[in-house]
């Protein structure tokens, strides 16, 4: 078995299973979530999700496994609690890809990971604005 290939193969399948994690998440969110802006911003952020996961797939030549559709549940009662949860989430899925990043030794793979890191940058970025608006803190 080719190493290299191993590796590529149990990152990509490890950061598949993370983006389905998050999107299971945001759709919970969404689920509960009446105010509009809100609304606005989770559906934005799932479609950045399936674009992931795209772009994921785009880079796996096997099938990714996945988790049976079972995502961990949001714990907060409030819209408020809930988006603070999905910003922890957006914090680890930084830390995340830049750790996969700075260990995948295969430079395509390890691109895709630096172009996923700054995505969820981005979606952390947009949640904690939206929270001080919404909510008063972040």
């Amino acid at each position: 078995m080719n190493v290299r290939g191993a590796i590529e193969r149990i990152a990509l399948a490890d950061a598949r299973r993370f983006e389905e994690r998050m999107r299971g998440l945001q759709r919970q969110a969404l689920e509960k979530c009446r105010d509009d802006s809100t609304r606005r911003l989770i559906q934005d952020l799932i479609a950045e999700e399936d674009d992931h996961l795209r772009q994921l797939d785009g880079m796996s030549a096997s099938e990714s496994r996945s988790n049976g559709g079972k995502h961990p549940e949001l714990r907060g009662e409030t819209v408020c609690e809930r988006l603070e949860e999905m910003l922890a989430m957006e914090k680890a899925a930084v830390a995340f890809y830049d750790l996969l990043a700075e260990r995948t030794p295969v430079p395509a793979v390890r691109d895709v990971f630096r172009t996923l890191a700054d995505a969820e940058r981005g979606h952390e970025a947009r949640l904690a604005h939206h929270i001080r608006e919404v909510c008063g803190n972040a």
